[in-house]
């Protein structure tokens, strides 16, 4: 091959990138000067088919979510725009925490306690109990078994947090004394997260549209920052040809807010079982 032919390949490709770089750099600063006027997410939608037709869970995609909202300087129009959202910088109080004794409860329990001492113990006749304490507003805090080495997930406990709305908000993992088993244990709560941790899991479960490959959704969710960490999937109980999944992200506060808009313009519907990250110890 001549070198000619080689310098001017390399010379096409340059130019290339530099315009693609350039129409890039112009689409961004057009979608995020329209973002004023986006405010639900029927107008973000109608907005993404407007630019890119009906195509669905791509990286254009996700890359449009995260440019429409560096647009938006409003926080509480993010957070109106986006429910699960909840504005960084708050805290969270310590306090009852409902759980059954037992050796490995109270071992979970002293884990999350380390991380925030005014925790106190709220003992219980069973994980039901518990989650009814959290429920009715008796307790702050339940703690529940999620999975364990033996069994993988435990469904009964997704089950009771679908019942009783509880999200994750901490996660510690307790060994047995054998040292060949591990019981994954959570710190749930009612109602919004506070805040996102610096570097925390984000849990969904979703049921996927047939025009969505699994594969487009997970690459689409990691240009925006939000890692697969793990995935569950299962052929769908409500419709032929479905599937319905439970993925966990690694999430960042930077990628939270245009993950969600991508989920949300995205998905039919989806849950969040919680926004949370490994107890500090």
């Amino acid at each position: 091959m001549r070198a000619e032919d080689l310098a001017a390949l390399r010379e096409n490709v340059a130019e290339i990138r530099r315009t693609a770089g350039a129409l890039e750099r112009l689409t961004e600063l057009q979608i995020a000067s329209l973002a004023a006027d986006v405010t639900d997410v029927t107008d973000a939608a109608t907005l993404f088919r407007a630019a890119f037709g009906d195509t669905v869970a791509t990286a254009e995609h996700a890359s449009f979510c995260r440019h429409l909202l560096s647009g938006m300087t409003d926080s509480g129009k993010i957070t109106a725009l986006l429910p699960e959202f909840t504005p960084l910088g708050e805290t969270y109080d310590g306090g009852d925490t409902a759980y059954p004794l037992n050796p490995f409860t109270d071992a979970a329990f002293r884990k999350f306690a380390a991380g925030n001492p005014q925790l106190r113990a709220l003992p219980q006749p069973s994980f039901n109990a518990a989650c009814e304490e959290v429920y009715h507003g008796r307790a702050h805090y339940c703690i529940l078994p999620l999975r364990n080495t033996e069994d993988g997930i435990l469904s009964s406990f997704s089950h009771l947090m679908s019942k009783y709305e509880l999200k994750i908000f901490r996660i510690c993992d307790v060994a047995a004394e054998d040292g060949d088993s591990v019981i994954r244990f959570a710190l749930l709560r009612r109602g919004a997260i506070p805040y996102v941790p610096e570097n925390g899991y984000f849990k969904i479960g979703a049921v996927l549209p047939e025009s969505l490959p699994l594969s487009a959704f997970l690459s689409a969710a990691e240009t925006l920052g939000a890692c697969t960490e793990q995935l569950h999937t299962v052929p769908s109980a409500f419709a032929r040809g479905l599937t319905s999944l439970a993925v966990t992200f690694r999430i960042t506060p930077k990628s939270m807010a245009p993950l969600l808009l991508f989920l949300r313009t995205t998905l039919d519907g989806y849950t969040v079982d919680g926004i949370y990250e490994e107890a500090k110890t």
